[in-house]
């Protein structure tokens, strides 16, 4: 699975055994399923971390890889949109009715690459 993705994921437990389990798993739906299948045991504040965990996360992916970066940069300030027909708080359905969280996320990331922010 895209390490980044099971960073956020893993995150959502305190439980080493869950959290190699999805750091270890190949793909995005069976990483959710493994989240979904054990509930009980995520982290009692993680709607009020996911936001930072994932902005950790974009940090380290796109230091990490210069080609992302580079392309992150390349959308100059157009606006970033997640598509997700299923995610409304991560991304958008196509409709503007999603927050898309994520989109707004590498917008402030790419701001803050360039130094460049608007208030």
């Amino acid at each position: 699975m895209e390490n980044y993705g099971a960073l956020l994921s893993g995150k959502k437990f305190d439980v080493h055994e869950i959290q190699q389990e999805i750091r270890l798993t190949l793909s995005p739906v069976a990483a959710k399923e493994i989240a979904l299948n054990n509930l009980d045991a995520q982290v009692k504040n993680w709607h009020d971390i996911k936001c930072d965990v994932m902005t950790e996360a974009l940090k380290a992916k796109f230091s990490q890889h210069i080609e992302l970066k580079e392309l992150l940069i390349a959308t100059g300030t157009k606006t970033i949109v997640e598509y997700s027909p299923n995610d409304t708080y991560w991304g958008d359905p196509g409709d503007g009715s999603g927050l898309n969280k994520l989109g707004h996320m590498l917008m402030k990331l790419r701001c803050d690459i360039n130094s460049k922010c608007e208030s």
